[in-house]
């Protein structure tokens, strides 16, 4: 998981060009695709090799691509497979530029911070790893909690700041159901969890949250040793069933931003009082609270490999219906730029992942 097929994409804002990250050669392709709908020669193919930020102790593994304001936005890790130690763990986000076709750092996130329990006092993030018998408690031995980080997606905020959501490469090696690697047992348990960091953009740079914090926005995630700094913005990324937590993390890397809404829409596990599903969470942007959430993820009990507690759901993206707009028509992204009264009606689309949903669910809230 990581190595292999495809990562993130996005579009330029005319829609002419596909930004897509390959996982196995770690290049980032742009596509020109055909105005009449056919696929892309390869003339119409350019790939960019990514940079080296010199990771110690393994390998940079980039993911998450984000088109914003001219500019293509890539997010990565640093793995620490060779290492095994979390203190190697590292996260980049680069900017290309397409015309100068060159990258530049945006900022580098440490990757050892102390992160809230996921079950069996296990919570902060490993170097990664391909070995199933290191993903297994030592007790209770049929349980498997080793989270892995892959800044899987971006999003841009309109204050400027830029939120990075994080998935567990577990919750893609594992899933309820099977016996474990050294026989012992028949059925074992896997259970993953992601993370949600915000970054504020300060005059020309980047400053990651502190202790739950960000510019001049304190929320109630100060001093709840679950983030950077000792404390997390986004605090509410929790499964909590009659105010008793459960987990104290359970995100999923799927990011969407509701412009004008001051929300975020994260994918999770469990984001309602119900075991076992997933879905989504809205977050809000100023406190970090969680506002509401919807399941369209439900096990069924009767199947036995099944995600369960892993990963199940995976990106978010909006679908807005067009604006009213005489000089222009297209899409809300479009009108934003033309002056055109933004939509007044949101959905989204939350996109299944390897296992757990089938197809995708095309939801308002």
């Amino acid at each position: 998981m990581g190595k292999m097929s495809l990562g993130g994409m996005d579009y330029a804002d005319d829609e002419r060009i596909l930004y897509v990250m390959n996982l196995f050669d770690r290049r980032l392709y742009a596509l020109l695709l055909p105005e009449d709908g056919s696929a892309p020669s390869s003339q119409q193919v350019q790939s960019y090799a990514m940079p080296e930020p010199g990771c110690k102790g393994g390998f940079f593994r980039p993911f998450a691509v984000k088109y914003h304001a001219g500019k293509v936005y890539i997010g990565g890790v640093c793995d620490a497979q060779e290492s095994g130690k979390a203190k190697d763990l590292k996260a980049y986000v680069y900017a290309l530029n397409p015309i100068s076709q060159k990258f530049s750092e945006v900022i580098s996130i440490p990757l050892d911070y102390q992160r809230g329990i996921i079950e069996y006092g296990v919570g902060n993030w490993f170097a990664w790893t391909d070995d199933n018998q290191k993903t297994m408690l030592p007790d209770p031995a049929w349980w498997s909690i080793h989270p892995q980080p892959i800044l899987s997606d971006l999003e841009f905020d309109q204050d400027g700041s830029l939120i990075l959501g994080f998935m567990d490469r577990l919750g893609h090696q594992k899933a309820t159901g099977k016996g474990t690697p050294d026989g012992r047992w028949k059925q074992s348990v896997a259970m993953a969890a992601g993370d949600v960091l915000r970054v504020a953009a300060v005059k020309r740079h980047y400053e990651i949250e502190r202790n739950g914090r960000i510019g001049k926005n304190q929320t109630k995630g100060i001093d709840n040793q679950q983030g950077p700094g000792g404390g997390e913005f986004y605090f509410d990324d929790t499964f909590t069933i009659n105010e008793t937590q459960y987990h104290q993390e359970n995100g999923m890397g799927g990011l969407a931003l509701l412009p004008s809404t001051g929300q975020l829409l994260e994918s999770v596990r469990e984001p309602v009082a119900e075991r076992n599903s997933g879905g989504i969470v809205w977050l809000n942007n100023q406190t970090g609270a969680k506002e509401s959430g919807l399941a369209v993820y439900h096990h069924n009990p009767n199947q036995e490999f099944v995600a369960r507690k892993t990963n199940h759901v995976g990106d978010v993206e909006l679908i807005t219906e067009a604006p009213p707009c005489k000089s222009v028509t297209g899409s809300g992204r479009t009108a934003m730029k033309t002056g055109c009264r933004m939509p007044t009606k949101w959905g989204w689309r939350a996109s299944g992942s390897s296992y757990g949903a089938k197809g995708s669910n095309w939801l308002q809230p």
